[in-house]
């Protein structure tokens, strides 16, 4: 009967999600995953990477979302990925992966100074970090939630809620984080929605530069900044660079800015 109940309980947190996943927009998208894993286990920041050819030693950070300081955050994980801190782990789950002819892996972590990283959680005063693999042969997905210290230790039920729920949330990060990210060499057709713009002399796109138009179109498909500089070939200070300029022009600061006038002007 137990196992029923706890059975049902699995059932209903999954259409939950489900539900909650198909509700949310673009715009917004971050602080949704993270609400919507926090269903199962409570977390405060969410860190979505790509690995291009399944190589542990350039993974791409294409979305960070935390309740804490983001600037804090996102130097902190700058500075983790020029080390090898992170190679072990990716490595052990990508060859898991391979190994078991499983393309999703899950791995608990309880973070302790032996970690090279620890210094960085210390600061964000993280005790646990769960990952999350989608394994594919031409790229990877990797979701990594941590867990604040304000939260205790994760509960087993919590555990066991959250992998019940977590393929569901790597299929959604799949859509958000379209393959070209993972493909970056090859020419994609991609909808240039804001060149389209610029062309037609709609006011505001009508000022963008074709490479200002271009970073836009890539940011409109959903590529972080750091995603754009590996598509693009250019360096991630080049690409910060045309999305200032062009933010400027269009007289917006925010990507929720941007794809508000996005819409408005199609």
């Amino acid at each position: 009967m137990a196992s029923e109940i706890q059975a049902a309980e699995m059932s209903d947190l999954a259409r939950s999600v489900a539900g909650a996943l198909a509700r949310i927009e673009t715009v917004e998208y971050g602080r949704k995953l993270l609400e919507v894993a926090s269903l199962a286990c409570r977390f405060r920041t969410v860190c979505v990477f790509i690995l291009p050819g399944n190589d542990i030693d350039r993974p791409i950070l294409t979305l960070l979302e935390t309740e804490g300081s983001e600037y804090v955050m996102r130097n902190n994980v700058q500075q983790a990925l020029s080390t090898t801190g992170h190679a072990p782990d990716y490595r052990r789950m990508l060859d898991a992966a391979v190994s078991s002819g499983s393309d999703l892996r899950f791995l608990r972590t309880k973070l302790t100074p032996a970690d090279p990283r620890w210094r960085m959680y210390q600061q964000q005063n993280f005790v646990e970090r769960v990952t999350c693999l989608r394994y594919r042969d031409d790229g990877s997905y990797l979701v990594s939630f941590f867990r604040s210290g304000e939260d205790g230790p994760i509960l087993d039920a919590e555990e066991s809620r959250l992998e019940a729920v977590m393929p569901l949330l790597l299929e959604l990060v799949m859509v958000r984080h379209k393959l070209p990210a993972l493909t970056p060499h090859q020419a994609m057709p991609r909808r240039q929605r804001v060149l389209s713009l610029k062309r037609k002399g709609i006011p505001g796109f009508a000022d963008l530069s074709e490479r200002e138009a271009e970073v836009c179109d890539l940011i409109a498909a959903g590529l972080s900044s750091a995603a754009i500089a590996q598509e693009t070939g250019l360096a991630f200070t080049t690409i910060r660079t045309f999305r200032q300029r062009a933010f400027r022009k269009l007289g917006i600061s925010t990507a929720a800015q941007f794809f508000s006038l996005l819409l408005s002007g199609e």
